[in-house]
């Protein structure tokens, strides 16, 4: 199933395509797919929520940087930072991001990667979510 990702981002709007597979079966042999065929692929698995969140801890996210995503972590802005951090950062290691959807719509991330940064959001949620990403 396919869907669209609707976020804004200096006063813009975006859309981005998600494809989203809540069969995990289906969603491994997918990701075995593109290992097989040598495309780089992340993997982005919610490990930890507490709070309110748009994700819940078993969640994953297999980006490609010229497919669209397979999977989803509960949607909205999260996602779409995780997606896009992947897509830029494309990272050999993997990384553990813990992000805290605070009041002011910040995403603090923890000690465990530094080179993350800080990446800014308008959601409200006041949860957290731990992310792990592996190449």
């Amino acid at each position: 199933m396919r869907f669209a990702l609707l976020y804004k981002e200096n006063n813009n709007y975006t859309i981005m395509e998600i494809e989203s597979v809540f069969n995990y079966q289906e969603y491994y042999n997918r990701l075995t797919e593109m290992t097989k065929n040598k495309t780089p692929v992340w993997q982005a698995i919610v490990v930890y929520t507490d709070g309110s969140t748009p994700a819940a801890a078993g969640m994953h996210l297999a980006v490609t940087v010229d497919k669209p995503p397979l999977g989803n972590l509960g949607g909205g802005e999260l996602e779409h930072k995780v997606i896009e951090f992947i897509k830029d950062k494309q990272p050999s290691e993997t990384t553990i991001m813990t992000v805290s959807l605070n009041k002011e719509g910040l995403i603090d991330e923890v000690k465990e990667n530094p080179a993350v940064g800080k990446l800014q959001t308008g959601m409200i949620c006041g949860g957290t979510a731990t992310i792990y990403i592996e190449p």
